[in-house]
């Protein structure tokens, strides 16, 4: 899948590079994410694992655009990390309140049209999760590769650009929850609401 997308966007370089304006950009922002766990199998000796709400993440990386007359095709690829919370009881009757971190590579590839300063846009999304840090949840039972999509409404000032994202899974981001007790089968589809800022850096000439 990882290569897949990578494949995708080195098509669209050579395919519109020769008839489109391009500029790239540098990309940042926060995160808000519920991880919206699921399905929860056999406990254990856990109980009453639970969504604890949303927790504060942040991203930051890089993109392209690709200027099409009224449309504009904008791959990122972006450094994120997201945390959710897990609350619970553990097997000594203790509650626990787990933030689960989670160190991913976000690959967004969004259509974007805009009217005058405001824009909007949508596209898939591909996330390479690679690491988690966590108390009680260990990342063994996260997928590497999980695809999401998002939808995003926003500003272009001059070489600024403002965005408000919400971004869902399309797939399971784990299958099961890795705890010190043992493993509990569940599901996850982890949704995020978004605030980025773009800084424009010029031209790309090939």
């Amino acid at each position: 899948m990882k290569k897949m997308i990578l494949s995708v966007i080195a098509v669209c370089v050579f395919a519109f590079s020769a008839q489109a304006q391009i500029d790239f950009g540098l990309r940042a922002g926060v995160n808000f994410t519920d991880m919206k766990i699921k399905d929860i199998g056999d406990k254990g000796t856990y109980t009453e694992i639970a969504n604890g709400g949303m927790d504060f993440g942040y991203h930051g990386g890089a993109y392209i655009n690709f200027n099409l007359l009224l449309l504009k095709i904008q791959p990122e690829f972006l450094y994120t990390r997201v945390n959710g919370s897990l609350t619970g009881i553990d097997a000594s009757g203790k509650a626990f309140d787990e933030v689960v971190g989670v160190n991913r590579v976000d690959i967004p590839l969004n259509i974007l049209f805009g009217l005058g300063p405001i824009r909007f846009g949508a596209g898939p999304v591909y996330s390479y999760q690679f690491s988690s840090a966590g108390e009680f949840v260990s990342f063994s039972g996260f997928n590497n590769g999980v695809w999401n999509a998002q939808v995003l409404a926003g500003l272009e000032l001059g070489k600024i650009q403002l965005d408000l994202r919400y971004q869902f899974g399309l797939t399971d981001a784990l299958d099961v929850l890795s705890l010190p007790g043992g493993a509990v089968d569940a599901s996850a589809t982890p949704s995020q609401i978004i605030v980025a800022l773009g800084l424009d850096l010029g031209f790309l000439i090939f």
